[in-house]
């Protein structure tokens, strides 16, 4: 399971930068340009259960999108989430 978890984060570190990526330009008026930009939508909350695994793949993918992150995991996982915590920070 750990190495699937690594896999994946492994490849979304790969991945193109997504931020800032040029989805379309158009031009409304002579030098008057609308360009429609990818950008982080600021900060993710995020609630979720007992599954350790939820932890690293939410905060690998807050991190590649650029957004901050506020996690509530479950009270089961509580000491599991504590060291994952300390991993990824």
């Amino acid at each position: 399971k750990i190495e699937t978890l690594a896999a994946g984060i492994e490849q979304l570190a790969a991945m193109d930068e997504p931020i800032g990526k040029v989805l379309g330009r158009t031009e409304l008026a002579d030098g008057l340009n609308l360009t429609k930009v990818t950008v982080p939508i600021g900060v993710l909350l995020v609630v979720f259960e007992s599954r350790p695994d939820s932890l690293p793949q939410i905060a690998s993918l807050s991190l590649r999108s650029g957004n901050g992150l506020l996690l509530k995991g479950g009270r089961e996982a509580e000491h599991s989430n504590a060291t994952l915590h300390r991993i990824v920070v």
